[in-house]
């Protein structure tokens, strides 16, 4: 029994950034380029060879889709399919002023699978520049929310008050 659902949300939850999708995926490969290798063998070999949040995220998909161990053409399957939900997840390019901990990362990721839906995950890169805040790119959508544009647009508001403080005194 292929259990959409699981594999969704299983590859959903593992994989919040582009790169943890990239090592998702290059896992999946790992264990498709091997699998019929295996001849009376079963998965267990391989999947130790793993990174174990990997080994054990593949694992709970095959549990859920009720696959057995030694039935290669059903693991082969199931793991194509999370491949297939890896391909579509859409991408939300992430600018921020700092490299992010795995904690902001979560929260990120938290806040926009609940607030633009999930099936997203993040690209993130770094720019000191913006200050703070962040810049979001999603779906041909962008949003500069950094403290560098909320500068910029209250020194332009601003500018004569500003000026005049300087020139007055």
């Amino acid at each position: 029994m292929n259990d959409k659902n699981s594999i969704h949300n299983e590859t959903q939850a593992y994989t919040r950034t582009v790169q943890e999708a990239e090592n998702f995926s290059s896992c999946i490969d790992i264990i498709l380029s091997n699998i019929f290798e295996l001849k009376n063998k079963n998965i267990d070999q391989i999947l130790s060879q793993l990174p174990d949040s990997s080994a054990h995220t593949i694992k709970k998909i095959l549990t859920d889709n009720k696959v057995d161990s030694a039935d290669h053409t059903a693991i082969e399957n199931v793991l194509l399919k999370a491949k297939e939900e890896i391909k579509n997840l859409k991408i939300a390019k992430i600018t921020l002023a700092i490299d992010p901990s795995e904690d902001t990362i979560s929260l990120i990721s938290d806040w926009i699978n609940k607030n633009l839906g999930d099936g997203i995950i993040l690209d993130l890169s770094k720019d000191e520049s913006i200050l703070g805040g962040v810049i979001i790119s999603i779906d041909g959508v962008y949003k500069d929310q950094s403290l560098k544009k909320n500068l910029e647009e209250l020194f332009i508001k601003r500018k004569s008050e500003i000026l005049s403080s300087f020139l007055h005194k």
